[in-house]
């Protein structure tokens, strides 16, 4: 099963940490947020425990 199956079935969810730059096309399926926003982070907690989320896998560029 690739990544964009396990995306569709809602087994994958990406997150951005960092807004959506409107020069680019938004990506379907990824949830972006700006880490400055308390309001989007409580949103995409929630999310979390709605969805039973069990994992959690973070990466960072820097």
């Amino acid at each position: 099963m690739d990544h964009y199956t396990y995306e569709e079935a809602g087994y994958l969810v990406s997150i951005k940490a960092f807004p959506h730059f409107k020069l680019y096309q938004k990506v379907l399926r990824v949830i972006y947020f700006n880490l400055d926003d308390f309001e989007e982070m409580k949103h995409i907690d929630r999310l979390l425990l709605v969805n039973k989320v069990t994992r959690f896998v973070a990466k960072s560029f820097n």
